[in-house]
């Protein structure tokens, strides 16, 4: 695998040590605080950070640089590198590190995420609401060109994506031809934009649904994961990990993550967190969300309930009109007195 000594000598010096793909330059990287971003800001887009306006507050105050801070900066500026990988265990402030770096580089920058509450954490927007994705396994027919966010993507310059753990390779894929094809230079990868991907990858993996999707994934993947996708095969990319925990609460908790994390002292973190979670469970008939790991655990738990209703078992017919995906499941109503049965959805 050829390197570029010298831009990997400087991670080096900042770091101590770093994971750098193929790259294509055998030149020095350019001085790592003398550019400066051309072109208009996008202003108020949402997913979008644009430049900060005079007199407003400081989002980066207070914050301590750290050397992996600088080392993400020189590999964000650095041409011939178009991926960087910032992960790390809870608490080693990646957030802080994005918050950091979109503020440094000044620039035009969309930050998204594969789901609406990892979006709202991060201050962006979800991968599908951006690019317009359909939520369904991707298909070429289903990347559109841009229509009110045009611009957007004629001036991006950046792409940060949090919880990257969650995002599967077809997805990723859709993302690169999205970008092949509306990015800002046809041509390059990612249609020139740099791509920032943030997260840890021994947390939460991607969803794949059973059946048909689940067999298209393992007949083109190696694996459901991002970097499993075709589009980083032979991509060139920088990861850097995160190591120092800088959260100085819940420091307990953050301990008993890290040992989930690394399968390591497990009975001592399930007994602790048993004892403080769980308590006496509820009566059988009790309403109460259960709020479980998997998709498959929640189709069990609705199961066994509606088995355990009273009554005969219902069916209706319906119309549908458009693209659904049918399951048939059955209704079962209570007899209790006076009850009626709501109407059909």
């Amino acid at each position: 695998m050829a390197l570029d000594e010298l831009f990997l000598l400087q991670l080096r010096r900042l770091i101590g040590s770093a994971t750098v793909g193929s790259l294509d330059r055998a030149a020095a990287p350019p001085a790592l605080r003398d550019r400066s971003p051309a072109g208009p800001p996008l202003g108020r887009v949402p997913g979008v950070a644009a430049t900060r306006g005079a007199g407003a507050a400081d989002p980066v105050a207070g914050i301590e640089i750290l050397p992996e801070y600088e080392a993400l900066e020189l590999a964000l500026r650095e041409p011939s590198v178009p991926v960087v990988i910032l992960s790390g265990r809870a608490g080693t402030g990646k957030s802080t590190a994005v918050r950091w770096i979109l503020s440094r580089l000044g620039g035009r920058a969309a930050v998204v995420a594969p789901t609406g509450l990892a979006a709202l954490n991060a201050g962006g927007q979800t991968i599908h609401s951006l690019f317009r994705f359909p939520p369904k396994l991707l298909q070429d027919e289903d990347i559109k060109p841009p229509s009110s966010n045009r611009d957007v993507f004629a001036h991006l310059e950046y792409l940060v994506i949090d919880e990257i753990s969650m995002v599967n390779a077809n997805l990723m894929d859709a993302v690169r031809t999205f970008l092949d094809r509306h990015g800002p230079q046809r041509g390059r990868p990612f249609g020139g934009v740099k791509l920032l991907l943030v997260g840890d990858l021994l947390q939460l993996a991607p969803i794949v649904e059973e059946g048909d999707v689940r067999a298209y994934m393992e007949r083109h993947y190696r694996s459901p994961f991002f970097f499993s996708a075709k589009c980083l095969e032979t991509m060139p990319f920088v990861a850097i990990e995160l190591e120092r925990v800088l959260r100085q609460t819940e420091r307990d908790f953050i301990a008993i993550l890290n040992g989930i994390r690394e399968g390591s002292g497990l009975s001592d973190a399930v007994e602790r967190l048993n004892r403080l979670c769980v308590r006496s469970m509820p009566a059988a008939n009790a309403l109460e969300i259960h709020l479980v790991p998997t998709r498959a655990k929640a189709e069990t738990i609705n199961r066994e309930r509606l088995d355990a209703l009273p009554g005969p078992d219902a069916i209706y017919t319906s119309r549908v009109e458009g693209k659904f995906k049918l399951e048939l499941i059955g209704l079962r109503f209570s007899s209790v007195a006076g009850a009626r049965p709501t109407n059909p959805l």
